[in-house]
């Protein structure tokens, strides 16, 4: 299974389902993965002028995870792939 199959959830530890039911934890069947989602911000000195720098959310999975910090500059390649967003369950193809 590849990290898009499943969206990411909140952070919050849920503790009841959908139908109300009480969710129990069974420790030691339980398998947690490192997931981080950062926004990458382009270099203000690029930005064109009297524009504000654009930015974009980044997902990152397993070893990943905490290899930069707030303020960092990074160069990240990857495929770029339109998520849905959190309130429309779907996408429409149209890029911000």
């Amino acid at each position: 299974m590849s990290s898009f199959d499943v969206l990411p959830t909140a952070s919050v530890y849920p503790t009841k389902d959908d139908e109300g039911n009480t969710l129990e934890t069974e420790f030691g069947l339980s398998k947690y993965r490192d997931h981080q989602t950062i926004t990458i911000q382009e270099m203000p000195e690029k930005a064109p002028t009297g524009q504000l720098p654009r930015a974009v959310d980044v997902i990152l999975d397993n070893d990943m995870v905490d290899l930069c910090r707030p303020g960092d500059r990074v160069l990240i390649v990857g495929v770029y792939r339109c998520l849905p967003g959190k309130k429309d369950g779907f996408t429409t193809g149209v890029f911000r």
